[in-house]
């Protein structure tokens, strides 16, 4: 009688022998970290920070105006609509993004060439703006398919 060919590839050791390495381990409980939403000192503001190179990068972020970051991948951007002067509307998979300001032209042309790695919407609190800024989202407004309307 000829032998399996996997035969000698038989797991020997015990279920047991798995069962104590790889379980009955406890972890202590994970304590919240306090979040600093209120930078201590004002920093410049930058609406639009680019990747370097074009195409193929893989995610971009929107930070809100309360300090909340929404990461998004460019695989699920469906479309937008630039409607000058000041509107871009992002429609996503799971978000819709409306943003409002000047200088959205630059982030049209950023979406296009995939190069938007970072949007960020203008707090007169939080950030100086730089004297002849070329793009300021003054509004953004995003909108999730998942919560119920009232």
């Amino acid at each position: 009688m000829e032998k399996h060919p996997l035969s000698h590839m038989e797991n020997k050791q015990p279920k047991q022998d798995l069962l104590d390495k790889y379980s009955g381990k406890t972890f202590a409980p994970l304590k919240p970290v306090a979040v600093q939403k209120e930078p201590s000192e004002k920093q410049e503001y930058l609406a639009l920070v680019e990747y370097t190179r074009a195409g193929r990068n893989n995610r971009f972020r929107v930070i809100t105006r309360n300090g909340d970051s929404l990461g998004f991948a460019y695989a699920f951007l469906i479309g937008w609509v630039f409607s000058p002067p000041n509107l871009l509307t992002l429609t996503m998979t799971t978000h819709t993004l409306a943003i409002q300001g000047k200088g959205l032209e630059e982030i049209d042309r950023a979406l296009l060439d995939e190069k938007v790695k970072e949007l960020r919407e203008y707090i007169p609190e939080r950030y100086i703006l730089p004297e002849g800024a070329k793009i300021v989202v003054d509004r953004l407004e995003v909108v999730s398919r998942f919560e119920e309307k009232s």
